[in-house]
Order: C-alpha cells, then structure tokens, then sequence
C-alpha cells in the first residue's frame, strides 16, 4: 500500500469497484471425464448406456466428458467427435445414423427391406409375394 500514498484498503475498493465487471449468472457445471475404446459396432459405453461415435474411430480410445444432460466425445487430442443427449431411464443406446458407414445403416437398424434383400440374395424364390 506504500505505492498508494496515504490511501486506506477500503478508499481503494470504492475508487476501484466501479470497474468490476459483473458476476456471470448461469452456474458452472461440473463434468466428469472417462477414457473409453470404440466398440466394434461403433458405440462406447457410459454408465451402462451406448453412444455412437463415426466408425473411422473404431478401436480408438477416445476422451468422453460426462455432464448432466449431454455426453461429448472427444479424440486424445481432443478434436470433438461426438456429442449426444445423455440417456436416462430404459433406453440404452444413442445411435446417429451418420456414424455407420454407408452399407451398414440398413444393418444397423435391420430394416424389412435390408432383410428381404439378404434372403433374395440367398435365393431369390425365398421371396413370397
């Protein structure tokens, strides 16, 4: 305070207090951060839930930061790569189609035409009609 002549501690703050900012109103949220691998069938696992990440990523050990409502995924050098609304309840995966490679979306969801295909492909009078 020798640098301030004979200005006290609280003069000071009252001089000063006019150029504080204010304080921001949302409050911070705390995350939790994990390490997982990319599964085979392009998802990590969460708390017993699954998360797709793009399938360039299978194998990879990947950043995933928990918050309340939203999970991101992030590569080690933490490039964003996923982000989905965190899971509650009974549903057990979050899937985004964009994840999968072209030819396995229709295996991904089994749809009735990907399975009649398959079965044209196996023998094509397989087929009623």
């Amino acid at each position: 305070m020798k640098n301030h002549g004979d200005v006290s501690r609280p003069d000071r703050f009252q001089n000063e207090k006019q150029n504080f900012l204010p304080l921001k109103t949302n409050n911070f949220e705390i995350s939790i951060w994990k390490t997982c691998k990319v599964h085979s069938d392009y998802h990590v696992q969460v708390d017993r839930k699954f998360y797709s990440v793009p399938y360039q990523h299978v194998g990879q050990t990947v950043k995933v930061r928990i918050k309340q409502n939203i999970i991101e995924v992030f590569t080690q050098d933490t490039d964003p790569v996923a982000i989905h609304a965190k899971l509650r309840g009974a549903e057990k995966a979050s899937t985004i189609d964009a994840h999968y490679p072209k030819d396995q979306i229709a295996l991904a969801r089994f749809e009735v035409k990907h399975a009649i295909n398959l079965a044209y492909k196996v023998e094509p009078k397989t087929i009623c009609k």
